[in-house]
């Protein structure tokens, strides 16, 4: 079509990424696009719910990479569609400013443009919204979909009535799909004129919305967020940047593997790295600096000179020679640029702004007699953008709205401007704010920059007033928060500066590190952890280190072990020789799992513990009689020689691999992998070529793995020229495990002799090593989808061995819709006849892995003729293909034939197709393919049967019929235990609607089943039917349930009773459960437990019916579970309840989950303030005596702990 084509060289000529630092340069899309960490988030719209009760926009930039990213689940672009569950595809995608969503729609209009990306749709719209604005759209007009097109791509040219009807053909046949960048700028605007056209797109058309996270009221199924860059990810774009200037910095390559070895030296700098724009500043500070030559440990450090490097290139632009300039003449130069920009970010923090309005830039103009129009360059300086993402120069800077680059920028200015006020007059004011602010997470890094800052010239001065502000009452009555806070930013001090009370800190934390381990409570020691993983020098005090080793003495085993899993998690730059003596003479130990720890801890710690005796006494431990042992010490020389491999030690590897313990020789081959280039010698390689021959399956897997490793740190092709010689001359087993290494480097490596390599194996005369090299391809489908590949395998089709011919139509099917082209397509269906059944029924399979590509009518006729083939194995292919499709082939003609095939003579085919009921879902869901399934659940065959029961769970959601739960019943009397469970996980799918009382009196049965799968299924079953689960027989059957003696049925149960509790919680269930704890079963449970069981305490009102002695029982259960973290409960909950009850027995519940859910509490007069996470609570309280009650009740145990503050600063 005529129309389209303009729009598609629009998206081709669009082939260059411009920096987001300096838009002078840009480079090649297509070279320097790393994919961005595009995640499904399933808990997003639970957090979106909480914070929309926040202003909208305060939240809209972004958070720390650590806080944003979290456990989700990794979704590539070209599978964005796949969980769209309507025919009419939408997807959301979220992701904070900066964080590369317009670049984002650059790459997949430029992808689809070339072809190379969604070629089911003929036109790809991007439509930037916030160019849809009343100016440009005239209230006086109504607006089609056609009229967006019309504007945004050709406002100057007249649309023909024959080009819009055929643009409206495409729209209706579902052919355009449409991109609207930036919803959040354009929902508040949104114009009547406007608002139909585009509640018509977003109801009816295939579509991506892009928006700022939690400013989005609109439902949708599938939201992905875009979360920054992944750790490949960084190491890619480093690698490209470099090679982008190769032409400007000697040795550009080497420059950039050093910046990657300090990101990942330092955590919170490696965190911050994770968002695009920060990466490229520091890319760009790196290279144009003599940064990489400077010592930088800390990220203040970091952000101080990416500060200079700013100002010396904002001098530079006002044609100012800097290059013989100090820092201090540089920044006196800058200073109203510098003034300016700290007076921003501090009040934009202090008033909890990160979109900064003009009224805000207005009163710091005031504030600063800094005034925009006589100095624009204020907000060119390269550290703010404008809220609609123009370029800073436009005309009326101050009227628009903007942010800046990264929170952690607008943190580090506000740092700065703290320290300035903390000087000067305005100090009392500053030391309030500090005291008030301290425990307040939003303000933390603020905090943390400010300490690093003191180690400066310009700010030793404040010093001691930043300390007094942050140790003034009123203090943390808990103390965990202020510990933490003290780790942080003594940390970031580095140890630069010594100041009155640093000593005293140290000693503070070396008495938490004390009551942590000691306490033997995971989730409290796990708080101290974190915070210790994060520094980079403070575990290198001597005090800390001899905290250890005074821990190490003691005779409790349980401590000790906590205190090898410290030193294991903490990095230890210059570990005490004490210590690692004290770690030796563990390796002598005669307990076996000591030994094991010390070689851990041992590896941990690095190259720094690669002295001569550490080696050599771990090289002795590879001789350990205790194998598992000897596996650690190879772990250990793996970590510790990974950059100063020792000869002798690839030697004691060598000789492990010959060892007659499968698990030895498994980990010799990891920790030779891990030794990169020095361990790549002909000895090596040759003996880990060897282990493809072991005889233990695990120990060649290990071998493959080393072979990788070795393969991307060695800078030769020296690895891959040996393994593709060994596969052309050696056995079978070295050709088979050849091919599985060729296609795990190939994933990183690429290279063009892997592909070749593995597509003449093709062609080897045994037909297994074909087979084999169809897999390695199939399993690099997405990094070598090419169409030599490709064409290859079209011509695997044809080979005369049939098993070649299955799995060239398995590597296809794999490649999914990167092979779907109409030559793939053409030569599969062709497959459809060949002479061999295995051969068809893998092509079936392969068109149902080509997504909307291969739903074609003659395919689709192809499969439903196929559905008569004369072999059973082909007809259950078919319905194991529409499995596959789902929904997608959901019409009423193919349910109907499958319906047909619930009479086929073979039971595996009857089964399959009600798999294929089942994946269709809804759409199936007729009156006569319901009567077919449960007419099935009489099939003399139990796997009908039970595929039947599953396919009436999914299809009978909305539809669930008396017939249906009367038949789902009696499946559950059924002598097979499949249909017994897949009876119970149909009606636990079906949900409320089942929970009949005969359905829960049949499901609290099946509790009592002899089968384990109809116990769990039971159980779960239960736990999704809501407030009419909560029956005495439910609970008390559930509860029961906790003593059964298969691990996961007991799981289950406590699952089921989470969910109940999460719910519906009533006081029953939580008395239930409490004195349910006196088991021993559930005392040895730990995590499961208490997960189930503090669901139950989200419900204020029936925590308020509890009586002392269930609040005593309770408290012990708390104390007992190690595992116990109050997380799902509100921080202020149990304080509350001892304010409202005036119920002492509240008191140690308060005071101890305060510390588990790490809590800060003070008292301000009559209020008690709680801080947690990025919340502060207010609790009035009228009576002052009840919080002198609380205070002490906090101070007891503080002394219980062990924790004596004023010990410490009486010795000091």
């Amino acid at each position: 079509m005529k129309l389209f084509e303009p729009i598609r060289q629009k998206y081709l000529q669009q082939n260059r990424m411009k920096r987001m630092v300096n838009e002078e340069k840009s480079f090649s899309i297509e070279q320097n696009y790393v994919n961005l960490a595009m995640v499904e988030t399933k808990e997003q719209q639970a957090k979106e719910k909480k914070l929309k009760r926040q202003d909208e926009q305060k939240d809209a930039i972004l958070g720390t990479y650590e806080e944003i990213y979290g456990i989700k689940t990794p979704v590539e672009v070209k599978n964005l569609f796949e969980k769209c569950k309507g025919s009419t595809k939408k997807v959301l995608v979220l992701g904070r400013a900066g964080i590369g969503k317009s670049t984002f729609c650059q790459y997949v209009t430029y992808l689809w443009a070339k072809g190379e990306l969604w070629s089911q749709y003929d036109l790809v719209v991007l439509i930037h919204l916030r160019k849809v604005t009343d100016s440009r759209y005239p209230s006086t007009e109504n607006y089609a979909p056609v009229d967006l097109i019309k504007m945004e791509y050709f406002p100057y040219d007249d649309l023909s009535s024959e080009q819009k009807e055929c643009f409206k053909r495409q729209l209706n046949s579902g052919k355009i799909l449409w991109i609207l960048d930036g919803y959040d700028e354009f929902v508040n605007s949104i114009s009547d004129q406007l608002r139909d056209v585009f509640d018509y797109i977003l109801d009816t058309q295939h579509h991506i919305l892009t928006s700022r996270p939690y400013a989005i009221a609109l439902s949708y199924d599938v939201k992905i967020e875009i979360t920054g860059f992944t750790d490949n990810n960084i190491v890619k774009y480093i690698e490209y940047f470099f090679e982008q200037i190769t032409n400007e910095i000697p040795n550009a390559p080497f420059e950039g593997q050093k910046l990657l070895n300090f990101l990942k030296s330092n955590f919170s700098i490696w965190g911050i790295s994770h968002i695009p724009v920060n990466l490229e500043l520091i890319c760009s500070l790196w290279s144009d600096s003599n940064c990489s030559k400077k010592n930088i440990l800390t990220m203040t450090t970091l952000y101080e000179n990416i500060i200079e490097w700013l100002c010396r290139r904002h001098l530079q632009k006002r044609n100012i020679n800097h290059t013989s300039m100090r820092k201090k003449k540089v920044y006196d130069l800058c200073s109203k640029e510098l003034q300016f920009l700290g007076t921003l970010a501090f009040n934009a923090m202090k008033y909890n702004e990160i979109v900064l309005s003009s009224t805000l830039l207005e009163q710091i103009e005031n504030e600063t007699a800094c005034y925009i129009d006589d100095n624009p360059q204020l907000l060119n300086f390269g550290i703010l953008k404008s809220y609609d993402d123009k370029p800073t120069g436009n005309q009326i800077q101050a009227e628009k709205e903007f942010y800046f680059l990264h929170l952690s920028f607008q943190e580090f200015f506000a740092a700065r401007h703290l320290l300035q006020k903390l000087k000067n007059s305005e100090k009392h004011e500053t030391s309030d704010f500090i005291n008030s602010h301290r425990y307040n997470r939003r303000f933390l890094y603020v905090f943390i920059f400010a300490a690093g800052l003191l180690a400066q010239s310009e700010y030793q001065s404040c010093i001691e007033t930043f300390w007094e502000a942050i140790e003034e009452e009123p203090i943390d009555l808990v103390g965990i928060v202020h510990i933490k806070l003290i780790i942080e930013c003594l940390d970031e001090l580095d140890g630069q500066i010594l100041f009155r009370q640093s000593a005293i800190y140290v000693k503070l934390i070396s008495q938490w590190l004390d009551i942590c381990i000691t306490n033997k409570t995971t989730t409290i020691s796990d708080h101290l952890l974190y915070s210790l993983g994060r520094t980079n020098s403070l575990c290198n005090n001597s005090i800390i280190q001899n905290k250890f080793i005074e821990l190490l003495d003691t005779e409790d085993d349980v401590i000790k072990r906590t205190v090898y899993r410290f030193i294991s998690h903490i990095k230890m730059h210059t570990p005490l020789p004490k210590l690692i003596s004290k770690l030796l003479d563990t390796l002598r130990n005669s307990n076996d799992h000591f030994r094991s720890y010390a070689c851990e801890a041992l590896g941990k710690m690095g190259e720094k513990a690669a002295t001569n005796e550490v080696i050599t006494a771990l090289i002795d431990t590879l001789r350990d009689e205790d194998k598992y042992v000897a596996s650690c010490s190879c772990d250990a020389l793996g970590n510790i020689c990974e950059k100063v491999a020792s000869d002798e030690a690839i030697i004691g590897l060598i000789g492990a691999l010959h060892d007659g313990n499968d698990y030895l020789r498994r980990r010799a081959c990891s920790a030779l992998g891990m030794m990169g280039q020095k361990a790549a010698t002909e000895d090596v390689i040759a003996t880990i070529i060897d282990a493809f021959e072991d005889e233990n399956e695990d120990v060649r897997n290990c071998a493959c793995e080393a072979f990788v490793k070795l393969g991307e740190k060695s800078a030769t092709k020296q690895v891959i020229v040996s393994l593709i010689d060994a596969v052309q001359t050696r056995g079978w087993s070295v050709r088979v495990y050849g091919c599985i290494v060729l296609e795990m480097i190939g994933e990183k490596a690429e290279t063009k002799e892997i592909i070749a390599g593995l597509i003449n194996m093709l062609q080897d005369e045994d037909d297994s090593i074909a087979i084999w090299a169809c897999e390695a391809l199939r399993k690099l489908a997405e990094a070598v989808a090419t169409d030599e590949v490709i064409v290859s395998l079209i011509d695997a089709l044809k080979n005369e061995y049939w098993d070649v011919r299955r799995y060239a139509c398995i590597s296809l099917g794999m490649m999914g819709e990167a092979a779907a082209t109409e030559n793939v397509i053409v030569a599969l269906m062709n497959a459809l006849q060949d002479e061999v059944m295995d051969v068809r029924s893998s092509a079936l399979e392969a068109l149902g892995k080509m997504g909307e590509k291969a739903i074609m009518e003659p395919i689709v006729k192809s499969l439903k003729d196929a559905l008569r083939d004369e072999y059973w194995n082909v007809r259950k292919g078919v319905c194991e293909v529409f499995a596959m499709m789902g929904e997608k082939v959901g019409t009423k003609e193919i349910t109907a034939d499958l319906i047909d095939v619930l009479q086929d003579e073979y039971e595996e085919v009857r089964s399959s197709a009600c798999k294929a009921l089942t994946m269709i879902g809804e759409k199936a869901a007729t009156k006569d393919a319901i009567a077919a399934l449960v007419n099935a659940l009489r099939d003399e065959d139990c796997n009908v049967k039970s595929y039947a029961c599953k396919a009436l769970g999914k299809i009978s959601r909305k539809t669930v019929t008396k017939e249906v739960i009367s038949a789902l019943i009696d499946a559950l009397q059924n002598d097979n235990s499949c249909v017994r469970s897949s009876a119970c996980e149909a009606l636990g799918n079906i949900g409320e609607k089942a929970a009949t009382d005969e359905v829960m009196v049949s499901l609290v049965d099946a509790f009592q089943d002899q089968c384990e799968e109809v116990r769990s299924c039971a159980y779960k079953a239960v736990g999704n039917m809501g407030a009419k689960a909560i029956t005495n027989e439910v609970i008390i059957g559930l509860i029961s349930a906790f003593q059964d003696i298969f691990a996961t049925a007991k799981s289950c149960a406590y699952e089921s009773v989470g969910n109940i509790g999460a719910k519906s919680t009533t006081s029953k269930v939580i008395i239930a459960l409490v004195n349910a704890f006196s088991s021993a079963y559930i005392k040895s449970d730990g995590y499961p437990f208490a997960s189930a069981f503090e669901k139950s305490f989200c419900s204020y009102h029936a925590m308020k019916e509890l009586d002392s002695e269930i609040l005593s029982k309770l408290f012990l259960c708390i104390r007992q579970n190690k595992d116990s973290h109050l997380r799902q409960m509100p921080a202020d909950q149990l304080i509350k309840l001892f304010l409202e009850t005036n119920n002492d027995d509240w008191l140690p519940l308060a005071t101890y989950g305060a510390l588990l859910q790490q809590v800060a509490v003070t008292v301000i007069e009559n209020k008690i303030m709680i801080y947690h996470m990025n919340e502060i609570l207010e609790l009035p309280v009228l009576q002052l005596s009840t919080i002198e009650i609380l205070v002490k009740a906090f101070k007891k145990q503080t002394l219980e702990l062990g924790l004596n503050y004023s010990a410490v600063y009486e010795a000091d």
